[in-house]
C-alpha cells in the first residue's frame, strides 16, 4: 500500500532511502546525546521511559520535552531533511509536489516545504539494562519517516540493530537497513517495518513522522486495498542495483540494501 501514496512513474517502487553522506556530524551528535543525557539526569532521575502514547512501545523521549533541543531540529528540518524528502519522494500521487514552488521563503530552492512534523521522539535500544532491544513489525502513521542514528556500531557503541523492511531483500523475505552515526533512513511510513534487535550495547536514534500539508494520502491507501484484496502483504517490487550505481545531485541510485540518495 505504501507504493500508493506516489507516482508511480516518478518514483519506480522506490521507498527505502539511506543517505549517503551523513546529514549530523560526529559533534552534532555527542551534542544531542549530552542534551538528552543531561535532561534525564534532571528531569527523570536519570532513569528513561515510555512516555509516548503508542500501539508500539519504545523507549523514548519527544524532541519536544528537551528544549534545548527545538531549534536544533527545526533547523536540521530546513536545511537537511526537507531537501532529503524533496529529493527521494518528488512527486506524491495527486501530482503534486512535497514543495510550494510558487510559495518562496528564505528555504532551500526559494520554495516552501509541504513535509511537516506529526512526531519527533530519541528511541534508545539498550541490550545490557533494560533489555529494550528491538521493536515488533508494524506500520507508521505517517507519509514519510526518518530514523537517524545518534551513536555508532564501529565505535563499539552497540552490536546489532537497524531497520527491517518487511518487501525488501530476496524473494521479498525481509532485508535489515543499518545506517552508520549521523545518516539517516527515510522510508514511506505505512511500509511494514521493525527494529531489528541489539545484541549488545546501546543504540540510540532520532525518529521522525512527517506528514505532507494539503495531502490526504488516506483515500490513496484505501484504493490501493481495494483494488489488492486478495494480497495479505505489502506489494513492493524488489530492489535490484543500478548498472552504473551512480548518484547525482539529487538523483537516486539503488544499492542491494537501500537507495542512496543525496542533496545540495
Amino acid at each position: 500500500p505504501a507504493l500508493a501514496l506516489f507516482d508511480p512513474l516518478t518514483q519506480q517502487s522506490n521507498l527505502v532511502f539511506r543517505s549517503r553522506h551523513p546529514i549530523l556530524t560526529a559533534v552534532e551528535c555527542a551534542n544531542v546525546l549530552r542534551t538528552v543525557e543531561e535532561f534525564h539526569q534532571v528531569h527523570r532521575n536519570g532513569a528513561w521511559d515510555t512516555v509516548r502514547h503508542s500501539s508500539v512501545k519504545t523507549t523514548d523521549v519527544a524532541v519536544e520535552d528537551i528544549p534545548q533541543l527545538r531549534p536544533w531540529l527545526r533547523e536540521l528540518l530546513r536545511t537537511r531533511l526537507y531537501p532529503l524528502v524533496h529529493a527521494a519522494y518528488p512527486k506524491l500521487a495527486d501530482g503534486s509536489s512535497t514543495m510550494e514552488t510558487d510559495a518562496t521563503d528564505e528555504t532551500t530552492c526559494g520554495s516552501r516545504s509541504r513535509v511537516r512534523v506529526h512526531d519527533a521522539f530519541i528511541v534508545r535500544y539498550d541490550a545490557d539494562n533494560d533489555k529494550s532491544v528491538s521493536l515488533p513489525e508494524h506500520s507508521d502513521t505517517s507519509a514519510v519517516s526518518f530514523t537517524v542514528a545518534l551513536n555508532s556500531s564501529a565505535a563499539g557503541d552497540f552490536e546489532g540493530g537497524g531497520t527491517w523492511f518487511e518487501a525488501l531483500g530476496k524473494d521479498r523475505r525481509g532485508k535489515v537497513v543499518d545506517a552508520e552515526m549521523g545518516h539517516a533512513v527515510a522510508f514511506a511510513g505505512p511500509l511494514r517495518h521493525a527494529g531489528y534487535p541489539v545484541t549488545k550495547g546501546v543504540r540510540i536514534i532520532l525518529v521522525l513522522f512527517l506528514y505532507i500539508e494539503g495531502f490526504s494520502y488516506g483515500r490513496f491507501l484505501e484504493d490501493y486495498t481495494k483494488k489488492h484484496e486478495s494480497d495479505s502483504h505489502c506489494l513492493v517490487d524488489r530492489f535490484e542495483k543500478d548498472a552504473d550505481g551512480e548518484t547525482k545531485d539529487s538523483k537516486c541510485s539503488n544499492d542491494e540494501e537501500a537507495t542512496h540518495v543525496e542533496t545540495r
